[in-house]
């Protein structure tokens, strides 16, 4: 079975879109605009898990950013080393999917 793609402008299309810009920074990128769009991500799942039936099936997802991305977030803006760049850009993406 296919997964039919989100409305343009639904919450799912806009999380979609915020983790793709996410996927495409590197290091070369200011930290701040890595910071802005992960809190942007982060954010905007808020908003979707809230506007949810049942927003108790997110919390794994909500968990994951929230913890495992703040602190992959903080290690990259210590170091602003590839590694902990792609464990955010992991963990995001980790969330997207289990939403």
């Amino acid at each position: 079975m296919c997964n039919p793609e989100p409305a343009a402008n639904s919450p799912m299309a806009e999380l979609m879109l915020s983790e793709s810009r996410l996927r495409t920074m590197t290091t070369d990128e200011k930290t701040e605009l890595v910071s802005e769009e992960f809190t942007r991500f982060r954010q905007l799942l808020w908003e979707y898990i809230e506007l949810a039936d049942d927003p108790n099936s997110y919390v794994t997802a909500w968990n994951t950013i929230d913890v495992f991305g703040k602190v992959a977030l903080a290690e990259y803006q210590a170091t602003g080393n590839q590694e902990a760049l792609d464990r955010v850009k992991n963990t995001v993406k980790a969330s997207l999917e289990l939403v």
